[in-house]
């Protein structure tokens, strides 16, 4: 699955990595870039705007708790 997704703080970050140890194809933007260079370096697409993190993604979330039960039952 495309998924897209806002926010890499100290939730959003760990989220995003299992999306993308799942297998999930990501695109991810945060306002602080240093914030998106871990989960590139792991196979993620550095978006440069939440617009940009929304193109061509099934998915788009900005929302940890959403994440949460989504990586739940994609897992």
């Amino acid at each position: 699955m495309k998924v897209g997704f806002v926010g890499l703080g100290a939730m959003g970050a760990p989220m995003a990595a299992n999306l993308l140890h799942a297998g999930h194809e990501l695109s991810v933007f945060d306002v602080n870039a240093e914030a998106m260079k871990n989960l590139v370096a792991k196979g993620a697409r550095a978006a440069t705007s939440p617009a940009d993190c929304a193109k061509g993604v099934q998915l788009h979330t900005s929302n940890p708790c959403f994440c949460a039960t989504l990586i739940d039952r994609l897992s």
